[in-house]
């Protein structure tokens, strides 16, 4: 029998042995190697996992949010709440437990006891502080796209575990790479200058009016038109503010203050166990550098971006990657009401919260859903969907796509149950080989809309498989059928505009709220819903030339 090695750094140098199979996680290996190894077997990820998971975040997140809002307030001679310090640092705080526990997690479904040897990076020689974000944003590049990030990461992971396996532990010793930052954006239907322009604009003008008549529009996916609608309807002057990455300064990394902000705040680690340790060391080394060692310079950045004050924001996400505005939130967080829209289809429906549901859901007054209620959350009041507002519904009988869209492709696992493009990829090529002749060919594959994946799916697929429309809206105009194979915002939409839709989430990979599984079940009487490949392949077959017909049915739409 073959000994089996586990690589989790680069394999460059690698001395391979026919005697080994060799096992990779993904591309954060080096690339070409790829093709010696194999994709490990792991045990499934289930429902309890999840919740375990979802469990250990949550106590985690309420603690180190107590220690760091103690400590920062301490390091920058400031008072500010915990909840003040929660917009601030709370998006960056809860991403980061949630990539943590994913990679333990990850790790542990591998079972490192069935390797034989497993190769890491020597990190000792390495400085960990390269590997510090400045800032949220490039704390998700980082994550999602860095190979020597995902590499530290992991083997600090598994040296941190190295005593509970049996595996022999090889550390290979390499230079770090010097990696290009990317700096890709979700593609805008509006310029950086006119969005610039439009901010100061509406600014300017309701500079003019008293604050408690002002109100910001925080949105990257609502229309100006429908933005100038809803201020007039609640009575109210708009200040349009675009969501943007922030700057970034040049000042380095304070070991002497990393240091001392582990020593004076957590000093009772002695207490903690497991996992917990590991956090912790790993929370004080990677919180990014505009929460620490770049306070000042975040604060400068918000004088320069001068938003006018006003006692309403309206928000259609939490900020993710704009510091500065949610510095903006916490400092004026007493004086205003801050009322955020949902903007995706994970919410309400994942079987954990969802760091985005998770985050907002703590931190706005009012929190608009589509339509649902969360226990122990008032804030959350149920709403419509303002994405589709004053949009037509459409349904072209000549129409001949059936439209794919698909989920985000990162390098590296970003959440519990991540998709990984070739399996992604492979499975929908097979549902594609087995439609009938004149039906296949017309399914149109929509990359997640941002110029990385755009780039990635291009290179991958076909062109005449890959749909090249400007957005989702304009990609169901030429489809007569929406089949959507993950749990985001696309199905909903399309539900939505009464647009034909069916959804597939095969069982194994069904991670779905307990809350919401009996509307699944209702759907699945009517056609819409499937959890398995063969019974969706038979539908369209059957019904691919007479959509408009089962659509209409009463029972479907009373359903729908």
């Amino acid at each position: 029998m073959k000994k089996k090695s586990l690589i989790l750094t680069n394999i460059k140098n690698l001395k391979t042995n026919e005697d080994i199979e060799y096992f990779s996680l993904g591309k954060w290996v080096e690339d070409k190697n790829l093709e010696r190894c194999k994709h490990p077997i792991m045990k499934e990820v289930n429902s309890t996992d999840l919740k375990k998971i979802e469990k250990k975040t949550t106590i985690f997140y309420e603690y180190f949010l107590e220690k760091l809002s103690v400590s920062l307030n301490k390091i920058h001679h400031i008072n500010k709440s915990k909840k003040e310090w929660e917009l601030v640092i709370g998006n960056w705080l809860r991403l980061f437990i949630e990539i943590i526990l994913a990679r333990i997690h990850l790790l542990s479904r591998l079972n490192l006891n069935n390797y034989n040897e497993v190769h890491i990076t020597e990190y000792e020689h390495l400085k960990p502080y390269n590997f510090i974000s400045f800032n949220r944003a490039e704390f998700s590049r980082l994550v999602e796209n860095s190979i020597g990030w995902n590499q530290y990461i992991f083997s600090k992971i598994v040296r941190y575990y190295k005593n509970k396996n049996s595996s022999k532990f090889i550390t290979t010793h390499h230079k770090r790479q010097i990696e290009k930052k990317s700096r890709y954006k979700k593609i805008s239907y509006l310029s950086d200058n006119l969005r610039k322009y439009l901010f100061k604009l509406s600014s300017y003008f309701a500079s003019c009016f008293a604050i408690e008549r002002r109100v910001i529009f925080s949105f990257s996916w609502l229309s100006i038109i429908n933005i100038i609608r809803l201020s007039i309807k609640i009575g109210k002057v708009p200040i349009i503010y675009f969501q943007e990455e922030n700057r970034v300064s040049i000042k380095r990394v304070n070991r002497k203050l990393r240091k001392k902000l582990f020593e004076d705040n957590f000093n009772d680690i002695n207490t903690i166990k497991d996992q917990k340790i590991l956090l912790t060391y790993l929370v004080t080394e990677q919180l990014p550098m505009c929460y620490l060692e770049n306070w000042n310079f975040l604060k400068d950045e918000l004088k320069v971006k001068k938003i006018p004050l006003a006692k309403l924001i309206l928000a259609g996400n939490g900020s993710d990657n704009d510091d500065v505005f949610r510095l903006f939130i916490s400092n004026n967080y007493k004086n205003l009401k801050y009322i955020i829209f949902q903007h995706g289809g994970v919410y309400g429906l994942s079987p954990t919260g969802y760091k985005g549901e998770f985050y907002e859901h703590r931190v706005a007054d009012k929190w608009i859903s589509w339509g649902w209620e969360k226990n122990n959350f008032k804030n959350v009041i149920p709403g419509f969907n303002l994405k589709n507002l004053n949009r037509k519904k459409i349904f072209d009988k000549k129409a001949k796509d059936i439209l794919l869209p698909l989920p985000y492709f990162s390098n590296s696992p970003t959440r519990i149950a991540s998709s990984e493009i070739n399996q992604t990829l492979d499975s929908i090529f097979e549902i594609i080989n087995n439609l009938k002749e004149g039906i296949g060919q017309h399914v149109k594959l929509r990359a997640f809309p941002d110029q990385r994946n755009k780039m990635l799916i291009n290179s991958m697929v076909n062109k005449n498989y890959v749909s090249q429309e400007a957005n989702f809206y304009d990609s169901l105009k030429v489809s007569r059928l929406h089949l959507s194979i993950v749990n985001a915002t696309t199905y909903l939409e399309s539900l939505n505009l009464n647009f034909p839709t069916i959804i597939l989430f095969e069982k194994k990979h069904l991670y779905i709220r307990k809350s919401v599984y009996r509307d699944f079940l209702k759907l699945k009487e009517v056609g819409i819903f499937y959890e398995n490949s063969d019974d969706l392949i038979a539908f369209i077959n059957n019904n691919y030339f007479s959509i408009e017909k089962w659509w209409n049915s009463k029972k479907l739409q009373k359903v729908k």
